[in-house]
């Protein structure tokens, strides 16, 4: 068996290696017990072949390429984040292997950053466009005359009653010129892309707060008879609007 050795985590000792960092005997301390949860949620250090111990002043010495990103005007240096994830770990392989990996992972994050952007931008053209048709001479002298509907609760057969006999034409033309809506689409809520559903879904929010006792939760029930989408249709929605925080 080979000598002890230090194994430090950022200028710490977090425990020690008898066999050049295969196995770790780390310290019994809430600081190192902390470092271990983070590093492995929990279970033992994992056992490695063919690896040796590094630490960060070491490490810095070759991981010196420039992995900075821009993408677009919202652009993102993620050196500092990448470096510091990998100036957490305590073993290495290869050290070309290893900057050639990170260099790759660098690489896929710069692509997903700018495709992510592709859908951030597509939400934002429709956020801008949204509903503009209700300004068109066909739409908007009638929802003038609907100021009524405001106090009536969303779902009811009174709401109904008056979108029918009071924006009837106007929704004919609105439905055909918004996606958005599951009427625009011949199949109706089948046929709607990821970003259709989305806008909807936004929107069907926004239309609480025109409402004193307007809720998304109602809404979402009462669409599902309305729109004849499945439970699991209703449970992707409710998690979206958990995921964006508008549940």
């Amino acid at each position: 068996m080979k000598g002890k050795k230090e194994v430090k985590l950022k200028g710490i000792v977090i425990g020690y290696t008898y066999d050049e960092g295969k196995t770790i005997e780390f310290l019994d301390n809430d600081e190192v017990n902390k470092i271990k949860t983070e590093l492995f949620k929990g279970q033992d250090a994992p056992v490695m072949p063919d690896i040796k111990l590094i630490d960060e002043d070491e490490l810095k010495k070759f991981i010196n390429f420039d992995i900075t990103i821009g993408v677009s005007s919202r652009q993102t240096d993620i050196r500092k984040a990448i470096q510091d994830f990998v100036f957490s770990t305590i073993v290495e392989t290869d050290k070309e292997l290893l900057e050639k990996s990170i260099q790759d992972t660098a690489d896929h994050k710069a692509a997903v950053f700018s495709f992510m952007e592709r859908v951030c931008d597509k939400l934002l053209e429709r956020a801008a466009l949204h509903d503009n048709s209700k300004f068109s001479k066909e739409e908007a002298p009638y929802y003038a005359k609907a100021k009524d509907l405001r106090g009536v609760t969303y779902g009811t057969d009174e709401y109904f009653k008056q979108m029918k006999e009071t924006l009837s034409p106007a929704l004919d033309h609105h439905y055909k010129h918004n996606r958005h809506h599951p009427e625009f689409h011949k199949n109706g809520f089948q046929d709607m892309s990821w970003i259709d559903k989305i806008e909807m879904l936004v929107d069907w929010k926004a239309s609480t707060k025109r409402s004193p006792d307007g809720d998304i939760k109602k809404s979402i029930e009462i669409n599902q008879e309305r729109f004849s989408y499945s439970d699991k249709d209703k449970e992707d929605m409710i998690q979206f609007l958990k995921d964006i925080n508008l549940w």
